[in-house]
């Protein structure tokens, strides 16, 4: 059995659900999901079954569902559902809680062995391309760019309109999820961008980040001692750009709770809600900050004036 056959096979999905009901009109709680009101039915184009939320239009097929009802990974997911399937690298797709089809909606080229990622500054205009190779077995050969493309120098988004929030993400993919999630919590005045590199911060958002009124920056990377190290060296450069922006980034308490290495594995898992949570968790955290700093140098400075005085009156009491 294939994976596109899993998801029209109607017997399966309601044998797993357990209580789905026979019209496609009824309002009903699956086993295992939140107590919102959903529907079960079928897509007349693609023949695929679905679970859909009610109150905010969230689809799900049978493999999602197995994902944020047992807490697996999509090929986890799929061998619970067919033990002997065989994969093959263009799951990519679905491990990253993407399709080709939403790619290629928001500017993406999809082809059999590669994404292209269209790479453009601020200003709109079209750097060139950054490809994702799916069949790469080593990490190095997996991303290559079009020549005049720096990694260095641009970032990936999907639009830009310079608001006053920013989001930065570890990548292509987790930035699509973060735009993608941002508008089911408090998060649409916010502009997202995604680094290209591991270890960059790309110039030209350093000279926006100096130049700008930004808010808040939220450094939302992955969860692991890399990401850690990373959000928070990011999060120091933000504060010496701009002393004005409050900045958060990312730590081990913040993904505690959060079973995923990354914002992408996430959404592939529990959907675009728990991104939401993720994310209006990192904005809610108490982090220190600039003002505090501020008034940590002040308290200090006062201590050193108060001591110098003392010091100055014991001179005239001797």
């Amino acid at each position: 059995m294939s994976i596109e056959s899993l998801k029209t096979d109607e017997q399966l999905f309601r044998k797993i659900v357990g209580n789905t009901p026979e019209s496609s009109s009824t309002h009903f709680k699956p086993n295992g999901l939140d107590g919102d009101s959903w529907t079960f039915y079928k897509n007349k184009n693609s023949g695929i079954w679905y679970l859909k939320r009610h109150s905010s239009g969230e689809e799900l097929t049978i493999i999602d569902y197995v994902m944020a009802t047992q807490g697996l990974g999509f090929n986890e997911a799929v061998k619970f559902l067919e033990p002997d399937i065989e994969f093959n690298k263009l799951n990519w797709f679905q491990s990253h809680g993407l399709s080709p089809e939403y790619l290629e909606s928001i500017g993406c080229e999809v082809e059999k062995n590669k994404v292209a990622f269209p790479v453009r500054s601020l200003s709109g205009d079209l750097i060139g391309r950054q490809y994702r190779n799916l069949f790469a077995k080593e990490k190095k050969n997996r991303f290559y760019f079009d020549k005049g493309v720096s990694s260095g120098t641009y970032c990936y988004y999907v639009e830009f309109l310079g608001l006053q929030n920013l989001i930065i993400t570890a990548g292509q993919a987790d930035c699509i999820n973060v735009f993608r999630a941002k508008e089911l919590e408090e998060f649409a005045n916010s502009d997202v961008i995604g680094f290209i590199g591991e270890s960059t911060f790309p110039s030209e958002i350093k000279n926006y980040i100096k130049e700008s009124d930004l808010k808040t920056i939220l450094v939302a990377f992955d969860n692991d001692e890399t990401g850690f190290k990373r959000a928070e060296k990011v999060k120091e450069e933000i504060q010496k750009l701009n002393s004005n922006v409050t900045v958060k980034a990312v730590t081990p308490e913040i993904w505690e709770g959060f079973k995923a290495n990354d914002i992408s594995e996430l959404a592939a898992k529990k959907g675009l809600p728990e991104v939401a949570k993720f994310l209006a968790k990192l904005e809610k955290s108490e982090q220190r900050g600039q003002e505090e700093d501020a008034k940590r140098a002040n308290q200090k400075q006062s201590f050193s004036r108060s001591s110098s005085a003392n010091s100055s009156a014991r001179g005239q009491e001797d």
